[in-house]
């Protein structure tokens, strides 16, 4: 439906602020979402024709509460508009990745057996791709995955959870973006990194995004990807397999998330200390490749191989002999600053910028996850301090 209307260069001048604030697409965005709260507040009002925001007046309190808890359900609705304390609630995050309506499955994917004893030498190559080198989109796709699987009550097509996930994840992204911008997050600290911001169907970054971290597939139906790689996710073989989360993965998308549920004190943070234990006792005693990867990385570290240069000479020494020439220099970089990025979304390290010079740290996390659960065949011996 178009409607026209005519209005003043100071609404007009008002529209264009709120478009430029990035949390609209377009007029028609704002003007919906404007008559839309118009039309909550008028029912609240009732024949008192007035409501009061504050903190001081409980009811109205109470009643602009009722009102945002509703208006939220809508899509377009925005919390940046009010908080109930007063101040401006910076949030736009989809539906798809919020907490609100999610419904544990009836079943769950069952997860797959581990080709790696525990402690057992893993060869780079069989490292976690590079490329996976941020948690949160994880998160956020366990999330989407849980909603999905609840609307249509099964496992749910890869090919749809592209469509879906790519439609809405650029919106989370630029979410993310505008938390960066303010609080001036850089580098190591950014929450954007690895989530689209483009809307464009199609777009590369949102191919990529989909394919990396919700799932890619090959010609035989075989699913690869983050989800699948930390075991959040079963499939079925198929040309277009059909995906579910396996228990582990539920636990993670029902968990509060301090970025996509509006609860985080410190801008930079990305988990909860309750999201971080429970991937880690995941890691532990399901993702063998993944833990030798933190529990070599932690030792080497912690024997003052702090810094990109020297850690990756350290791993070089660990790779077989037979094996070293066909790891090249860039690889062997690449594979360490992903898992160094996994761990540090993890608390089990920090990065310490001295001008260009990087040096990591194991924080007292990551004390704790080396000295503790490792199997008897662990190749770094003895506790490190």
């Amino acid at each position: 439906m178009i409607i026209c209307f005519e209005c003043s260069k100071e609404t007009k001048r008002m529209l264009d602020v709120l478009l430029e604030s990035h949390s609209y697409d377009d007029y028609g965005q704002v003007i919906e979402n404007a008559l839309q709260t118009l039309h909550l507040l008028k029912r609240e009002m009732g024949s008192s024709k007035t409501i009061i925001i504050g903190e001081t007046r409980k009811s109205s309190q109470s009643a602009m509460e009722s009102v945002l808890e509703e208006a939220e359900g809508h899509s377009l609705f925005h919390r940046s508009a009010v908080e109930t304390t007063g101040r401006a609630v910076e949030a736009d995050v989809p539906n798809l990745f919020q907490r609100s309506g999610l419904e544990r499955p009836s079943t769950f994917a069952e997860i797959s057996g581990e080709t790696v004893a525990p402690g057992a030498q893993v060869s780079l190559d069989r490292w976690l791709f590079a490329m996976y080198n941020k948690l949160l989109p994880a998160k956020a796709n366990c999330r989407a995955l849980a909603h999905l699987q609840a609307e249509l009550g099964s496992a749910v097509n890869l090919s749809v959870a592209h469509e879906r996930v790519g439609e809405q994840v650029a919106r989370l992204g630029n979410y993310l973006k505008r938390i960066d911008s303010k609080h001036k997050l850089k580098r190591d600290q950014a929450l954007s990194v690895a989530f689209p911001l483009s809307r464009d169907k199609g777009d590369k970054s949102v191919n990529r995004y989909v394919n990396q971290f919700v799932g890619g597939v090959n010609k035989t139906g075989e699913v690869s990807g983050m989800l699948w790689s930390l075991k959040l996710i079963g499939y079925s073989a198929h040309k277009d397999p059909m995906i579910m989360l396996t228990h582990a993965g539920w636990k993670l998308a029902e968990l509060a998330n301090p970025l996509l549920d509006g609860l985080h004190s410190e801008p930079s943070d990305k988990f909860s200390t309750e999201e971080v234990t429970h991937l880690l006792d995941h890691i532990r005693k399901h993702v063998q490749v993944e833990d030798y990867t933190y529990r070599t990385i932690l030792a080497e570290v912690n024997r003052g191989h702090d810094s990109p240069d020297e850690l990756d000479a350290a791993l070089r020494s660990l790779v077989l002999s037979g094996d070293a020439d066909k790891y090249t220099d860039s690889f062997l970089s690449s594979q360490r600053s992903g898992a160094v990025s996994r761990m540090a979304d993890l608390g089990l390290v920090t990065r310490v910028r001295k001008g260009v010079r990087v040096e990591y740290r194991v924080t007292e996390r990551g004390l704790a996850y080396f000295n503790n659960g490792r199997g008897s065949g662990d190749k770094t011996k003895g506790e490190i301090q």
